[in-house]
C-alpha cells in the first residue's frame, strides 16, 4: 500500500508511485468492519500499515485510512522507454539463452510489481478459473525449490534441530520457526515433509527421557516432569505448529490407513484391550481416565466416516460363519461383546445394518451360520444396544426361516402319505419382501424331467438335467438353454465342475470358468457317500454391490432427515434456517456433512494486496488470512456514484477446517455486484445481517462501514444505510466467511433485542441418551444485564435449542436462544453414602456473543453454586421467581422451575421437592415472628417486676 510503495527506491516503485499520486484527491477508507479467522491459527505477519486496526479489539470500531503522498514522486527522464527497453532485451536473452544483464531483482519488481499485480486485480478477477499470481508464485516455488530434495531435507533439518534445541533449554526464534513452518502449511507440503518426521524424533526423545527418568526420579517427581512436558508441547502447537500435528494418534492410523482395512477391527481390539488394561492396572479404573478413553475412540474411528461400520460387519460375519474354528461357545461369546464395545463408538450404524443384514441373509439361506444360538446372541445384543425399530427386520428374517422350516416338515409329511416315487430332497424358503436385501428377479428355463440323486441347489439342478439330453455342453450353450445369469451360471459350472463333488469335467481343466469351456458327465466321478451334497460357490463381495450397499443407505438416510425434518416443525412451529439445520444434527445418528466455518478475526489477517487504485485499476481491498485464504471486493464509480463491483473469495481445503474434504488444494467464487451504488462522499453502512450465497459458500457481513474514492483525503460526514438498517438496529459483532461443501453449521446469527415488559414464556427442555430422556427442565428465563445501564432480557423458548451431556456424578445443561446467548447449568452429586445423596445446581456460565443496548459482549460464569438442592432421583420444583447471581453485572430469573438433571424414569419427572418459597408454611412466618415478639414483651415485663421489688423488699423469689 502507500507506505510500503514509498520505502522502494527501484524505478517500478517509482512507477507505482506515480499511479498512486494519480489519484489525486481520492483514497479509500475502511472502518468498523471487524475482522478475524481461527482456521488453524497460522497467520501472516500483518504489515504495520495495518497495525492499529489490527490489534483492536473484536467489536470496537477503528478506523484505517489509506492517504495519498504529501510529496509528489518524481519519474527517471525516459523512465518509460528505457524500462520497455530493458524488458525486451531480457526477454530477448531468455529466448536466445544467453545471459541477462540486469539485476534480477529490478526485473521481478518491474514485470511484478507493475505488470503482474495489475493484470492480477483486473483480468484475473474476471477469470475465476486462472491463478493468481500469489497462487502461480507458490506453486512455482513448491515445484522448483522445496520439492528439491537436498533443500527440502536441509530446511526440514534445521527445524528440527531448532525444536530439539528449545526442548533441550536453549532460547530460539520462535517467529522464524512459525513462517517456515507457515510457508510449509501454505504450501500444502506441512504433513508429508515435516510432520511425519517430527512425530518420530518426538517419538524417540521422549521414549527414551522417559525410560531414564524413571529410574532416577520417585512418581511424583515424574510426573511433574511430564506435566511440564505436556504443557510445554501444547504452547509449541499453539506457538508455531499446525493445529492438525495434535490430533495424530495410534488409534487414527488403524483407522485412517486403507491398507489396514483387512486388519481394521482386530487391530481395534487389541488397541482397546491395551488401554483397558493400563486403565485397569495404572489408574484403577479412574471415572476421568474412562470417560477420555470413550471419547478418544468416539474421536478417532469416525474420522474416516462409514469404512469402520462395514468392516466391523463383516468381520462378524467372518466369526459368525461355518467354518470358523477358531473361537470356542464361550469366547465367541466374549468376541461378540468386545466388538460391542467397538461397535457403540461409530456414527453411521445404519451402515453397520445394511452389511450386516446382506451377510446375515447369505448365512441364512445358504446354511453357512456357525451358531444360531450366536446369532440370536448377537441380535440381542444389537437390540439392547439400539433399541427394537434397528432389529426388527433382522428378528424377521429369523421368524421366516423357523416359518420356511416349518412349513417343509409338513410339506414332507403331506409327500410321504402320498406314496409319490422318487426321492427328490427339496427345500424353499419363505421369505418377507420388507425384511431381507433386494435381489434381482430372474426368468429361468426348466427342462423335461430327470432323475438325479444329488443335493443341489436350483440352479445345479438346472444344469445338471440338461445333460439328461446330452453328452457335451458349451457355456453358450447351458446360458442360452437355463436362462442363468452369466456370473451366477460360471460360479454354478464352478461348484459343478472344479469343486471337492466333480460330477461334471470341463475342458479345458483350469479353476475358473472361462468362455469357450465345454463341459460333460463325469463317468468316473466316485464318491464314498451315497447323498452327496455339492455346496454352491458363493459370490465374492464386487465393488458394484458394496457401492450398492452404500448408495442404499444413502437413500435411506434421506427418508430419515425428511421424516426428522416434519418432527421438528411439528413441534416447534417456526423456526429458522440454523437453528432447523442444528436441530437436525442433534436427532440423526448418522454421520453427515457439515459446514466448515471461517471467522476472521483482526489480529490475524493482512491487507498486503490491497491499494487506492488509479487510472488504470480499480481501488482493492485484499484480505489475506490462514492457511491460503484470501477475500477481496474492488470498487467502480461513475460520475455520481460507486459500489463493490467483484468478490473474489479463495479458500485453501488443505486447511485442517476442511480435514474431511475430498479434494484438496484452492478454490475460487466470484461474486458480482456485490454492493449497491452508493452516491460519491458518502460513507455506506450497514449494520444489518447480509448474505451472499454461491457455489456452496455463505459470506455473512454484518457491521460495515466503508467510503471508497473519499475526496480530500477526509472521511465524508454523509451517510447511506442500507434498506434493512432503514427500519431495525443491530448489534456489533464480528464477520463471518462460512464455505459448506466438505464440512458444524455456522455460528448463530445476530438479532435486535428489546427490553421485555412482561414475565418471560416456560419452556420444556431434554436431553436423551440414545432413546432414553436423561434430563428434564421447565423454566421460565430472564436475563437482567447492568454493564452501561440494567436492561432486561427474557430467553424465548421457541427460538431456543438445547444441547449438552448426561452423567452419572454430572450433567450439563446448554441453552442456545439463537441470538448469540449460551446459558450453561452444571449439576452435581454430593455425599457418596447411597442414602443421602442429593443433587444441586453448581455452575452456571453465561456467553453474550453479541451487545445488548450498547453493552459489550461478556463471558461469565459462577462455579461455586449450591442452590436447587434436593435428594438424588427426585426432582426440583419452585415456581415462585429466584435469582442466581453470575457476577455483579449478571443475574439469571427463573420463573416455574422444575429440574430433574439425573435418574429420569419413563420420560416423566419424578416425586418434586418444592423449594421454601412454594412451602405450605410460608403463612407460620409472620406466626412465629408473632409468638417471638410476644414471648419477649412477657420476658420484658418480668424482668421489670423483679427489678422492683429487689429495690423495694430486698430478694424475693417470683
Amino acid at each position: 500500500m502507500a507506505e510500503e510503495s514509498s520505502s522502494s527506491s527501484s524505478p517500478a516503485a517509482s512507477f507505482q508511485q506515480q499511479h498512486q499520486q494519480q489519484l489525486k484527491n481520492k483514497s479509500l477508507l475502511i472502518s468498523s468492519v471487524a475482522v478475524g479467522h481461527h482456521a488453524n491459527g497460522l497467520t501472516k505477519a500483518a504489515s504495520s500499515t495495518v497495525s492499529s486496526f489490527a490489534n483492536s479489539k473484536p467489536g470496537s470500531a477503528k478506523k484505517l485510512v489509506i492517504k495519498n503522498f504529501k510529496d509528489k514522486p518524481k519519474l527517471p527522464e525516459n523512465y518509460t522507454d528505457e524500462t520497455w527497453q530493458k524488458l525486451k532485451e531480457a526477454v530477448e536473452a531468455i529466448q536466445n539463452s544467453t545471459s541477462i544483464k540486469y539485476n534480477l531483482e529490478e526485473l521481478y519488481q518491474i514485470m511484478i510489481r507493475s505488470i503482474f499485480l495489475f493484470l492480477d486485480r483486473t483480468y484475473v478477477l474476471q477469470n475465476s478459473m486462472l491463478p493468481s499470481i500469489w497462487d502461480m508464485g507458490l506453486e512455482l516455488f513448491r515445484t522448483h525449490i522445496i520439492s528439491d530434495q537436498k533443500v527440502q531435507n536441509k530446511t526440514i533439518d534445521g527445524i528440527l534441530l531448532l525444536i530439539e534445541r528449545e526442548r533441550n533449554g536453549e532460547a530460539i526464534d520462535r517467529s522464524l520457526l512459525r513462517s517456515l513452518l507457515s510457508m510449509l502449511s501454505d504450501l500444502q507440503i506441512y504433513q508429508d515433509s515435516f510432520e511425519h518426521r517430527f512425530l518420530e524424533e518426538t517419538n524417540r526423545l521422549y521414549a527414551a527421557e522417559g525410560q531414564r527418568l524413571m529410574q532416577e526420579r520417585e512418581v511424583p517427581e515424574y510426573l511433574h516432569h511430564v506435566n511440564k512436558r505436556l504443557e510445554e508441547e501444547a504452547d509449541r502447537i499453539i506457538t508455531y505448529l499446525d493445529q492438525s500435528t495434535q490430533c495424530n494418534a495410534f488409534g487414527s492410523t488403524i483407522v485412517i490407513n486403507p491398507e489396514k482395512d483387512k486388519t481394521m477391527v482386530q487391530e481395534l481390539l487389541d488397541f482397546k484391550d491395551k488401554v483397558d488394561h493400563i486403565i485397569d492396572v495404572c489408574f484403577l479404573k479412574n471415572e476421568k481416565f474412562v470417560n477420555a478413553m470413550k471419547e478418544a475412540f468416539e474421536t478417532f474411528i469416525n474420522k474416516r466416516p462409514n469404512k469402520p461400520a462395514e468392516l466391523i460387519a463383516k468381520y462378524v460375519d467372518s466369526k459368525l460363519r461355518a467354518g470358523n474354528k477358531e473361537a470356542t461357545d464361550e469366547e465367541l461369546e466374549k468376541m461378540l461383546d468386545k466388538i460391542m464395545i467397538i461397535f457403540r463408538f461409530i456414527y453411521g450404524k445404519d451402515v453397520f445394518e445394511a452389511f450386516y443384514k446382506k451377510d446375515l441373509a447369505k448365512r441364512l439361506l445358504v446354511g453357512k451360520s456357525a451358531s444360531v444360538d450366536a446369532e440370536k446372541s448377537m441380535l440381542s445384543k444389537l437390540k439392547h444396544e439400539c433399541g427394537a425399530a434397528f432389529t426388527s427386520k433382522l428378528e424377521g428374517m429369523f421368524k421366516d426361516m423357523e416359518l420356511s422350516k416349518d412349513i417343509m416338515i409338513q410339506f414332507k409329511q403331506y409327500m410321504q402319505n402320498q406314496n409319490v416315487p422318487g426321492n427328490i430332497e427339496l427345500t424353499v424358503n419363505i421369505l418377507t419382501m420388507g425384511y431381507w436385501p433386494t435381489y434381482v428377479p430372474m426368468e429361468v428355463h426348466l427342462p423335461p424331467e430327470g432323475k438325479k440323486e444329488l443335493q443341489v441347489s436350483l440352479f445345479q439342478t438346472l444344469v445338471l438335467l440338461m445333460f439328461n439330453e446330452g453328452e457335451e455342453f458349451s457355456l453358450e450353450e447351458i446360458k442360452q438353454a437355463t436362462g442363468i445369469e452369466d456370473g451366477e451360471l460360471r460360479r454354478t459350472l464352478q461348484s459343478l465342475a472344479c469343486g471337492k463333488a466333480r460330477v461334471l469335467t470341463k475342458s479345458p481343466k483350469g479353476k475358473d470358468v472361462e468362455d469357450g469351456d465345454k463341459f460333460t458327465c463325469n463317468d468316473d466321478f466316485r464318491h464314498k457317500l451315497f447323498r452327496i451334497k455339492i455346496n454352491q460357490i458363493q459370490m465374492k463381495e464386487t465393488v458394484e454391490e458394496q457401492a450398492s450397499t452404500t448408495e442404499r443407505v444413502f437413500q435411506d438416510r434421506q427418508y430419515q432427515i425428511d421424516a426428522a425434518i416434519v418432527r421438528i416443525m411439528k413441534m416447534r412451529k417456526t423456526l429458522s434456517h440454523n437453528l432447523l439445520v442444528s436441530e437436525v444434527y442433534n436427532q440423526l445418528k448418522f454421520p453427515v456433512k457439515k459446514n466448515a466455518t471461517l471467522d476472521l478475526k483482526s489480529t490475524n489477517i493482512t491487507h498486503d494486496r490491497s491499494t487506492c487504485g488509479n487510472k488504470t485499476h480499480a481501488p482493492l481491498l485484499a484480505v489475506q488470512f490462514g492457511a491460503g485464504h484470501s477475500w477481496s471486493i474492488n470498487f467502480i464509480k461513475t460520475n455520481e456514484t460507486y459500489q463493490g463491483n467483484i468478490i473474489s473469495f479463495t479458500y485453501n481445503t488443505s486447511d485442517a477446517v476442511f480435514k474431511d474434504a475430498k479434494t484438496k488444494g484452492l478454490i475460487t467464487v466470484v461474486v458480482k455486484d456485490a454492493l449497491p451504488p452508493v452516491q460519491l462522499n458518502t460513507v455506506y453502512k450497514c449494520h444489518h445481517l447480509d448474505s451472499i450465497e454461491v457455489a456452496n459458500v455463505s459470506q455473512f457481513f454484518w457491521d460495515v462501514t466503508l467510503q471508497a474514492f473519499v475526496q480530500n483525503g477526509t472521511v465524508s460526514k454523509n451517510d447511506s444505510t442500507c434498506e434493512a438498517d432503514r427500519s431495525t438496529v443491530a448489534p456489533t459483532t464480528v464477520t463471518n466467511l462460512t464455505t459448506t461443501p466438505i464440512t458444524t453449521a455456522s455460528s448463530p446469527l445476530p438479532t435486535t433485542t428489546s427490553k421485555p415488559v412482561e414475565k418471560p414464556l416456560t419452556g420444556n427442555y431434554s436431553l436423551k441418551d440414545g432413546d432414553k430422556t436423561c434430563l428434564l427442565a421447565t423454566m421460565g428465563l430472564q436475563l437482567n444485564v447492568s454493564q452501561e445501564k440494567p436492561v432486561l432480557v427474557n430467553i424465548n423458548p421457541k427460538t431456543t435449542y438445547v444441547t449438552g451431556s448426561c452423567g452419572n456424578t454430572s450433567a450439563t445443561l446448554r441453552l442456545n436462544d439463537s441470538n448469540s446467548r449460551f446459558i450453561d447449568f452444571t449439576f452435581a452429586v454430593k455425599n457418596t453414602s447411597a442414602n443421602t445423596q442429593r443433587f444441586y445446581l453448581k455452575e452456571v456460565n453465561i456467553t453474550l456473543m453479541s451487545s445488548i443496548n450498547g453493552s459489550e459482549p461478556l463471558d461469565a460464569g459462577n462455579n461455586n453454586l449450591s442452590i436447587w438442592d434436593t435428594f438424588l432421583g427426585s426432582s426440583y420444583m419452585c415456581q415462585k421467581e429466584q435469582t442466581v447471581l453470575v457476577t455483579e453485572e449478571l443475574q439469571i430469573h427463573t420463573f416455574d422451575l422444575r429440574i430433574q438433571p439425573f435418574r429420569v424414569q419413563d420420560n416423566k419427572y419424578s416425586k418434586a421437592e418444592e423449594c421454601f418459597a412454594d412451602s405450605d408454611l410460608n403463612f407460620l412466618i409472620p406466626i412465629v415472628v408473632g409468638v417471638a415478639l410476644g414471648f419477649l414483651i412477657i420476658l420484658v415485663f418480668i424482668s421489670y417486676v423483679i427489678g422492683r421489688r429487689k429495690s423495694r423488699t430486698g430478694y424475693q423469689s417470683v
